[in-house]
């Protein structure tokens, strides 16, 4: 059994940036049996895509959490750089997987950013029948 916080840390980061990459790859690849049409291949494809980019956000909040968890540990000046790029260019990830998450709560409006009366700014995503901006 690895022990080494630093090995850990490093192997949490390497699995969660591999993930990140194939649920990348998911979305923007081939969905279905091309063979099927019309509304069926839409609505397959739709839930298809929608799983893929459910994952793909857990994928990259786990990666950012990694990294920061890995920068705890080595305290690396570019990697900080990043970070704070990464959280600026992607600053409500967490939300998102929050929302993702905890969709049945979302579905009710007792979500935690409802809690918090939570402004939603930039992209339009859905969440159960309700259009939301994040």
């Amino acid at each position: 059994m690895y022990t080494d916080p630093y090995y850990l840390a490093f192997i949490r980061t390497n699995q969660w940036m591999h993930a990140v990459e194939m649920q990348a790859n998911r979305i923007i690849g081939p969905t279905i049996d091309p063979n099927i049409v019309g509304m069926i291949k839409y609505r397959l494809d739709w839930n298809q895509r929608q799983r893929d980019l459910d994952f793909f956000l857990i994928a990259l909040n786990r990666l950012r959490i990694a990294v920061v968890s890995l920068n705890k540990k080595i305290k690396d000046r570019e990697i900080s750089n990043s970070l704070k790029e990464f959280n600026k260019d992607i600053p409500d990830i967490k939300d998102l997987r929050d929302i993702g998450e905890h969709f049945d709560e979302y579905d009710l409006s007792q979500g935690n950013l409802n809690k918090k009366n939570y402004s939603p700014t930039k992209h339009p995503i859905w969440v159960g029948e309700k259009k939301m901006l994040v």
